[in-house]
């Protein structure tokens, strides 16, 4: 509690009294992990099922004896500066030193490292492969030859393509290229986390035992080494977006203060239109982000330069850039496919459980806005998966305007099928269980709610086979065992679950916020956090793990935000 001494605060921690905001936080935690384990069993939500809401009572009581446990620790953690480990560690000290940073991202690395090297020459993944094409001018998504479709960001295409096109033009193979890429993707990563750890320790005042502890979480988690020693979209996005959300950290830590500095301000525009740049989601995570500076305690005048500059970058990644950059460099701008992934989906839904209620009208309407008929929607679908219900564009989008008329009547009509829908399509980043099982949502992925990495190059062979080739050995297994194993391990393997960090960690942070009386400033400090947990709301699938990488590469930012004792 701010301004009070830990003497004090640890006896409101520990004292007999109701703990309100715990029961009403394990209560919300516990319904949703209990919806979402029915949600992801049943593809519906079982209002009326007796087993749901036993479950959810019961992992209610689960989550409130967990948060206990884990808020002890938390405070043990804060507390507990480790006088003697500082001594022996003796300039590894977790600061900004430049001694402290290299021995820090050295060792990091160094763990990682039997995981670059077993991986060699690093792993392809699907859509990244189809962007490598097309940056090497084959044709994909049904562009033509020398196109670059944005529906995956294009700089990205453009940067991983230049890798491989140098390295076959040197070795004639494109593997030289592709390890070197996720080479410097897992030092700058190292790099980055570095600079995470001396961040918390420094100015979040984070104890010398947090500090600590998130150094071994990166280094030794193996998702971490597996994603960065893959090529794929969410990685690279994570060179630019850890960096950024630092430094959104400091400037609400410092009331918009740091921004008087030049260097700050031109580097954290800078990487704020590299966020934009490599996540379709991206500009809206940096618009928002910055429009909730103005909830800071700072000048209106500070609070006025964040609003502008979150319009001018907005304006510049939707406007400026596909009117002049695409034409440019031969881009073609994906359509608004994206913000109708969820209606088409609960369109599709309502037409398999309403068979023959559509009028043909409506069935026109929709078989012409989407890219699919509304009889191959229905026929099918997919309750875990969009693709079935919608792929990468949209047929005519003049249409939309009538499209969400025929949406809104059919929901009037049955909106239950709509909540099924969007349940099941959302069920994995609240459930703790292993249903259904045989799904497929990715070439070598099964419908489940525990993590899966890449361990394989699995690419396209209509955009890739002309310059993929033999691209895995008998190692890559070996590490994929390696990962289920892992996934085994009692107690630890709470972890490998999405739900882990999409919404036990984040409900977590929330209550210590509360019970730490400092809701307004570390909330603030959260947003690039919870906005992209958000964001994950309105994600194709909950069974893909890249989509919330970010929330384990941004969990010891958290981690250090809700135990700092700064000003």
């Amino acid at each position: 509690m701010e301004g009070k001494p830990v003497e004090q605060e640890t006896l409101v921690h520990t004292q007999k009294s109701l703990n309100k905001p715990l029961i009403v936080i394990s209560l919300v935690t516990g319904f949703l992990i209990g919806f979402g384990n029915a949600a992801a069993a049943t593809a519906e939500f079982p209002v009326g099922s007796v087993l749901m809401w036993a479950q959810c009572v019961i992992f209610s009581v689960l989550v409130y004896i967990f948060f206990s446990l884990t808020e002890r620790l938390l405070s043990y953690c804060r507390h507990n500066d480790c006088q003697k480990w500082q001594k022996r560690m003796g300039r590894i000290d977790f600061s900004f030193s430049p001694v402290s940073l290299t021995i820090v991202a050295s060792f990091i690395f160094l763990m990682w490292l039997p995981y670059l090297v077993i991986l060699r020459p690093g792993v392809i993944e699907w859509d990244a492969g189809d962007q490598i094409a097309q940056g090497l001018g084959y044709s994909a998504f049904g562009q033509e030859p020398g196109q670059i479709y944005d529906h995956h960001p294009f700089l990205e295409a453009i940067i991983f393509a230049q890798f491989i096109k140098v390295s076959i033009a040197i070795t004639g193979s494109y593997k030289l290229g592709a390890f070197v890429l996720v080479t410097l993707q897992c030092i700058g990563m190292a790099v980055a986390f570095s600079c995470l750890i001396a961040y918390i320790r420094e100015n979040l005042k984070a104890s010398f035992s947090i500090a600590l502890s998130s150094t071994l979480f990166v280094a030794l988690f193996p998702v971490f080494p597996f994603y960065f020693s893959t090529v794929l979209k969410d990685s690279f996005h994570a060179l630019f977006l850890l960096p950024w959300a630092i430094m959104y950290v400091e400037m609400v830590r410092t009331r918009l203060n740091c921004v008087a500095k030049a260097s700050f301000s031109v580097t954290f525009i800078i990487f704020s239109v590299l966020v934009c740049l490599t996540r379709k989601t991206g500009p809206a995570l940096v618009f928002l982000a910055l429009i909730m500076l103005v909830f800071v305690k700072t000048s209106v005048w500070k609070k006025l330069a964040a609003v502008v500059t979150a319009f001018v970058i907005f304006l510049s990644m939707s406007s400026f850039l596909p009117r002049y950059v695409y034409p440019a460099l031969n881009v073609v701008p994906t359509d608004s496919e994206q913000y109708y992934i969820i209606p088409l989906q609960m369109t599709a839904r309502w037409g398999k459980d309403h068979p023959g209620e559509a009028t043909e009208k409506e069935k026109n309407i929709v078989s012409q806005f989407n890219i699919f008929t509304y009889d191959e929607m229905t026929k099918n679908y997919e309750p875990f998966l969009t693709d079935k219900a919608s792929m990468y564009k949209l047929g005519d989008a003049s249409l939309r305007n009538d499209y969400f008329k025929v949406w809104l009547s059919q929901g009037l009509k049955h909106p239950k099928s709509y909540i099924d829908a969007f349940a099941a399509l959302e069920s994995g980043w609240f459930a703790i269980s292993k249903s259904p099982t045989g799904q497929p949502v990715y070439p070598y992925d099964t419908v489940g709610n525990q993590m899966t990495v890449f361990y394989k190059t699995v690419t396209n062979p209509d955009t890739t086979s002309e310059f993929i080739n033999s691209p895995n050995d008998s190692m890559n297994d070996s590490m994929g065992r390696w990962f289920n194993y892992f996934k085994q391990i009692p107690v630890i393997n709470i972890t490998t679950y999405t739900a882990f960090w999409t919404w036990l960690l984040p409900m977590f942070a929330v209550y210590m916020m509360i019970r730490r009386n400092r809701v307004s400033l570390l909330l603030l400090q959260a947003v690039p956090f919870l906005l992209g947990i958000a964001s994950l709301y309105a994600s194709s699938t909950a069974y893909i793990s890249r989509y919330m990488l970010f929330a384990m590469y941004l969990a010891p930012l958290l981690i250090g935000i809700i135990s700092s004792d700064q000003e």
